[in-house]
């Protein structure tokens, strides 16, 4: 006549807690593309699932005491099939740091890509150790990300520069317009395995989507 929940019990810590255990409190690359790679995985199954997380962030990156990459916390997530107008659009679902721009706009239609955008914004903080964006305010924070074309790994961190393969993976992953990201998982997938090897990755040029919508509509 009890009702309880049974949950996996995970030896470990989540990333934010391990990257503060690291020398300048970041991950070096080469620890975080395995890392990365494993989260991908994990979210391109929720997504052959339907659900899309919708707070993705370094709190719900759980680290086992063996390396393997735990997706935590799906208390927010949502199937895709549901009425996303069924959440009001005023209000805020997620940790607007790294949510996406169109999550921070409330809206409707949000897909894979919004949580491929969080977990860029996640790693662009564990490789640097900084913040993706510092605004004083919640409102300013939103202001400025529905601007920003991408995350720059590069400029944050000394020793890059713009043709970097990984801050070209993260600014692809971060890119301001959803069109302008990677198309799956998979493309996300091959690309990292280009960046362990060394190659050049190309980053397309933005669609200008938004723009495009906005002639439509005005």
């Amino acid at each position: 006549g009890v009702h309880y929940l049974v949950m996996e019990f995970v030896q470990g810590k989540n990333l934010r807690d391990h990257v503060k255990l690291l020398a300048g409190g970041r991950l070096p690359a080469a620890e975080a593309i395995p890392l990365l790679r494993q989260a991908c995985k994990g979210l391109e199954e929720a997504q052959r699932l339907g659900v899309i997380h919708r707070d993705i962030k370094p709190d719900n990156l759980m680290l086992t005491d063996r390396g393997v990459l735990k997706i935590a916390d799906f208390g927010i997530a949502k199937p895709l099939q549901e009425d996303f107008s069924m959440t009001l659009t005023s209000e805020l679902i997620g940790t607007p740091l790294y949510m996406s721009p169109e999550q921070c706009q409330g809206a409707a239609d949000l897909d894979f890509r919004s949580d491929m955008y969080s977990l860029g914004a996640t790693f662009y903080y564990l490789l640097t150790g900084e913040p993706p964006i510092r605004a004083s305010s919640v409102y300013e924070l939103i202001q400025t990300k529905t601007k920003m074309a991408s995350l720059c790994l590069w400029k944050a961190l000394p020793g890059l520069d713009e043709n970097n393969p990984l801050s070209r993976v993260i600014e692809r992953m971060t890119a301001l317009d959803r069109e302008d990201r990677y198309d799956s998982y998979e493309a996300l997938l091959n690309d990292l395995v280009l960046v362990e090897q060394g190659q050049t990755i190309q980053v397309p040029k933005p669609s200008g989507g938004k723009a495009k919508r906005a002639a439509g509509a005005g």
